[in-house]
């Protein structure tokens, strides 16, 4: 039986870049927590660690460093369609045949100064991913805009004043989706996701027919040959003092922050559940003490680049008192570098 290797470099790999085992080896644990298959793994593990996550598991933690391996983060069998279903230019057209945007798809620099007017605007690359590659322009500086590789469109819309920011996941196994809401930083990247089980079978409030559209992509998705699991992330934002719905900035056909803490989730079945990281680094004697906090689970292993964690609350207010004890626990250190 093959390993499972997580191949979180997923995006890169498909954007014709070199695998990155280092970035691998930061995010590979989480399958021991989700699923008892063999995992093919990038670093050293501690016996202490391994007992540890086998204890709550339930199963022995198998292991190895040289071993056939299928990819388990994202399918890499049919590249050319992994590509067109990550494409944010792609995923751009399929909304502006359906929904209202301000944004263009422009394949050059004079469609880019036609697409800028007033204020500020982001343009984002076609197969950027985690914030990485945005640049911020106004319409009278625009020699940001000279860093752009024109060998592929890229996506311009305003710099939206966002004020939440929610996802859809596809469950092809249970044929579904569930909604739950993200915590993006200033440079558009993940730091968690909340879960709310009362509400993640209902589409959120003010979304108008995206549930719809959404039926709409996963049945277009499904005739291209791919089955899941997805997911697209939405938000929210101000326009003139209004609280205005956008659908979709992003697909990824993939595995996702939100398909982990889903799968944490169903162990617990608690009412409100939440998947972090934090930038910073647990060595042997700070792991011990903050594995024993009772506040949240710790799930990442020593000397870690990022500390990942769940929390989980009767309510929200409680999720929110616990995870502000959690990381008070937490030792003052410089923070990792943000790599993932």
């Amino acid at each position: 039986m093959p390993s499972l290797r997580f191949n979180v470099d997923f995006e890169e790999v498909l954007s014709g870049r070199p695998s990155r085992p280092h970035l691998i080896a930061t995010l590979e644990f989480f399958a021991f927590w989700v699923t008892n298959e063999k995992v093919l793994v990038h670093r050293d593990y501690s016996p202490r660690y391994l007992n540890y996550v086998a204890e709550l598991c339930g199963h022995k933690i198998e292991i190895t460093i040289n071993d056939t391996a299928i990819n388990w983060w994202g399918e890499t069998q049919n590249l050319p369609l992994m590509r067109v279903l990550s494409s944010k230019t792609e995923f751009l057209k399929w909304w502006l045949k359906r929904w209202p945007l301000e944004a263009a798809v422009c394949q050059n620099a004079q469609e880019l100064e036609n697409a800028i007017g007033e204020g500020w605007y982001l343009i984002k690359k076609s197969d950027g991913m985690s914030g990485r590659g945005h640049i911020k322009v106004r319409r009278d500086d625009l020699t940001a805009a000279s860093r752009i590789d024109w060998k592929a469109p890229v996506v311009v819309e305003p710099l939206y004043d966002r004020v939440a920011d929610v996802s859809a996941l596809w469950i092809a196994e249970e044929s579904r989706f569930i909604y739950y809401q993200n915590s993006i930083d200033q440079r558009f990247q993940w730091r968690g996701s909340i879960l709310n089980s009362k509400t993640f079978n209902t589409p959120p409030e003010d979304s108008g027919k995206w549930a719809h559209h959404l039926d709409e992509l996963k049945k277009d998705v499904s005739a291209r040959g791919y089955q899941g699991p997805f997911s697209v992330d939405a938000f929210y934002y101000l326009k003139d003092g209004l609280k205005v719905f956008h659908p979709g900035s992003e697909m990824n056909p993939r595995k996702t922050m939100g398909w982990l803490a889903y799968q944490l989730w169903k162990k617990e079945k608690t009412a409100f559940f939440k998947l972090a990281m934090h930038p910073c680094v647990l060595k042997s004697e700070d792991w011990i003490r903050v594995n024993q906090m009772p506040s949240a689970r710790l799930l990442s292993p020593e000397d870690n680049m990022f500390v990942w964690y769940f929390v989980t609350g009767t309510n929200i207010d409680e999720l929110e008192r616990k995870e502000a004890e959690f990381l008070k626990a937490l030792p003052l250190v410089a923070p990792a570098r943000d790599r993932a």
